[in-house]
């Protein structure tokens, strides 16, 4: 196949990557929007579950993967129909947003959640699932396969290429300007990270970005590393539009676009040389027992538990901090402008880091990289103790935020040792005749790892704080009611014991008992013969 249409059917698969980020970076930029309307700490933890969706479609994906209609093409029988669907969304939602987030009672949490989960959904389920065949020996994520559309040999290269694209769309929303003229925050969704709008977690399979949070806010350096190319031109886009606008610009472009790859894009048989290689495709029974074959491996079953309870001693910062610098007054709109600076290093360390985790024992660097993200966790929780004292009549000084910055970019630091190496060991360890499945699968743990545990520690925030009431005797705020009557008495409600630094605590300390105890196991698991991770 010829380079030109090489590079015809890359740029229009980054294309879908950058259209799959656009509801992403939307559904990331709600969190710090609600936290300016004084929204309670479970309402976020309830809206977090739209990152899930990323972190549970193994469920429905041997779906995607079984039931096509074969005349119209395997892949575009589901890409087609989740982007319409993306697109008539963005276009509902563009005549209701105003009211979903300026209600006369506040912000509309489920409706909003219900939403945004179907967007996330959505976009979850036409990235596609590839793999569940015997024959289907190309050991990628299931994103990558989204369209046959490059050469086998060259796929490899699509991983740098998915993680910087992702970025661009998910930071379209950055300088989005609400209905009042101000210009609305944003960060970015998908595999945990941390500061404000700016602090996002790593990406689920393939970079990170996708379904994970930053401190600064929801998402996660995985979908998509920022590049500095496209994304500057497509926010200045963004920043000229409303909200309303914003979302029915993009669902006319999801609507069109989509309309186009249906009508002139063919699927064209794999392989080289000539020779088509058909593809095939297990029953959807077939695909459910392979993985259940591939989870009962107790090398596997061992290594996702261990996935699963990894990053609870990072849920605190990665899920909480931005909305806590907010909460202290940070402008939101300057947090998630600060995450601008950090792309070349966040486009330049998987490059980096790759160096250290292409031999046999990739985990190594997870394990010293480990006690480094815990320490950033407590720094974070400094930050925001230390944010009130330095706010200023004006804002906050320069060096306030060069501070933040550096936090940030120390943190993606270890962030990105940790993700990549984790990446690495999937690859290393998975049987390549179910090469796809099994690395369906492994991504898919690693992000619920990351999820569930952030869910949580929202959820938490506001049963370990502590107020009271002073200036009116016998007043509590133990609850909305009780802090209502507190000021209708002429008190007002004081933090004695923020959660949040509780959190940080206890989660660190979660942490260095599981690095201490539970990462040697993991460590161990490099030392295991292939076969103890092959389906027999």
């Amino acid at each position: 196949r010829g380079i030109r249409e090489e590079l015809g059917n890359v740029s229009l698969l980054l294309f879908l990557y950058v259209l799959q980020g656009i509801p992403l970076g939307l559904a990331g930029s709600v969190p710090l929007i609600l936290q300016s309307r004084n929204v309670s700490y479970s309402d976020q933890a309830f809206f977090s579950f739209v990152f899930w969706p990323f972190s549970l479609k193994l469920l429905w994906a041997p779906l995607v993967d079984s039931l096509y209609f074969r005349r119209f093409g395997r892949r575009k029988s589901w890409l087609v129909p989740s982007q319409y669907l993306l697109g008539l969304f963005m276009i509902f939602l563009s005549g209701t947003v105003d009211r979903l987030l300026e209600g006369g009672d506040g912000p509309q949490v489920v409706p909003l959640t219900a939403v945004f989960f179907m967007l996330a959904f959505l976009a979850a389920t036409q990235v596609g699932y590839r793999g569940a065949s015997p024959r289907a020996r190309h050991a990628c994520p299931p994103d990558l396969c989204a369209l046959p559309l490059p050469s086998g040999h060259r796929r490899g290269r699509l991983g740098p290429d998915h993680a910087v694209q992702g970025e661009r769309g998910l930071r379209l929303h950055l300088q989005l300007r609400g209905p009042d003229g101000r210009i609305l925050p944003g960060q970015r969704a998908l595999p945990g990270a941390g500061v404000g709008g700016l602090l996002q977690q790593v990406p689920q399979g393939g970079a990170p970005g996708r379904g994970h949070r930053h401190p600064v806010g929801y998402g996660a350096p995985g979908a998509g590393q920022r590049a500095p190319g496209g994304t500057a031109l497509l926010t200045v886009v963004s920043a000229v539009l409303s909200a309303p606008d914003f979302l029915f610009f993009w669902g006319m472009v999801f609507l069109v676009s989509t309309t186009l790859v249906a009508i002139l894009k063919r699927e064209n048989a794999e392989g080289g040389g000539g020779r088509g290689v058909q593809e095939e495709t297990q029953g959807v029974t077939e695909t459910y027992k392979l993985l259940f074959s591939i989870i009962k491996l107790p090398s596997v079953f061992t290594f996702c538990v261990l996935l699963l309870t990894a990053k609870v001693g990072f849920s605190a910062a990665d899920a909480v901090t931005g909305l806590k610098l907010v909460e202290a007054g940070v402008p939101k709109e300057t947090l998630a402008l600060l995450a601008v600076p950090l792309v070349p290093l966040q486009i330049l360390l998987p490059l980096a880091i790759s160096k250290y985790t292409a031999g046999p024992r990739p985990l190594d660097v997870f394990h010293k990289a480990f006690p480094f993200r815990l320490l950033m966790g407590l720094e974070f929780a400094l930050l925001v103790w230390w944010t009130p004292s330095v706010r200023q009549q004006g804002g906050f000084p320069v060096y306030y935020y060069a501070t933040i910055l550096l936090s940030y970019a120390l943190h993606q630091v270890a962030l990105y040792s940790m993700y990549v190496a984790c990446m690495a060991f999937h690859a290393k360890v998975s049987d390549p005749l179910i090469g796809g499945t099994y690395m369906t699968l492994l991504n898919t743990v690693t992000n619920l790892g990351g999820n569930w545990p952030s869910t949580v520690a929202l959820w938490m925030v506001d049963p370990l704080t502590s107020k009271e009431c002073r200036g009116a005797a016998g007043q509590s705020c133990s609850s909305a009611a009780a802090a209502e009557l507190c000021a209708g008495a002429g008190g007002a409600c004081v933090t004695t014991l923020d959660g949040y630094y509780v959190e940080s605590v206890v989660c660190v300390a979660i942490g260095l008992l599981w690095w201490a105890w539970l990462g040697k196991k993991m460590k161990g698991l490099q030392g295991r013969s292939p076969e103890a991770w092959k389906c027999q």
